[in-house]
């Protein structure tokens, strides 16, 4: 058993077996790591994350929002979206990405009641972005994969009209 190793694996890929047994599936197993460790890994994983989303702004923010509800089923997943969606620190952009995350976990198996608190969520959303000032995060303007994007006003419309 060799759990430092077995550690740094199960971080680099923040708890995903599925990244896992994609890139190193025999290494891993190597290490015979006990689930009820696993299970403490992943406890920890979720607390830096849930540290780390708490600071952060813009684009960061919502990558880290997406690796955590990668760690949740989906209705602690919808809950935790919510969640987001009714804080105040979210720029109309991240609003809007986190939205059409949502939009998609409602499609999946969740409660009847859950969808419904979500749609409900998402046009109260959708309403606030369209009769509010549109924001974006500095970040999301930084990343070089977004140098191309248009963050005209008209084209977040747009998108927002979507939801």
């Amino acid at each position: 058993m060799d759990l430092k190793k077995g550690k740094q694996i199960f971080f680099k890929y923040n708890g995903s077996h599925f990244h896992i047994d994609r890139e190193c599936p025999n290494e891993y197993k190597q290490c015979r790591v006990p689930k009820d460790v696993e299970q403490q890994w992943l406890e920890e994983i979720k607390i830096n994350s849930l540290r780390d989303i708490s600071v952060e702004r813009g684009h960061n923010k919502v990558i880290l929002i997406n690796h955590y509800i990668q760690l949740l089923d989906n209705n602690s997943a919808v809950r935790f979206l919510i969640d987001s969606l009714n804080q105040t620190d979210l720029d109309t952009f991240s609003m809007i990405i986190l939205a059409e995350t949502l939009r998609h976990y409602v499609s999946k198996n969740i409660p009847e009641q859950l969808k419904q608190e979500s749609n409900k969520l998402l046009l109260m959303l959708k309403k606030k972005m369209l009769n509010g000032e549109i924001e974006v995060d500095e970040t999301y303007k930084k990343n070089p994969y977004m140098k191309d994007y248009d963050f005209t006003k008209e084209n977040i419309i747009k998108r927002i009209n979507k939801l």
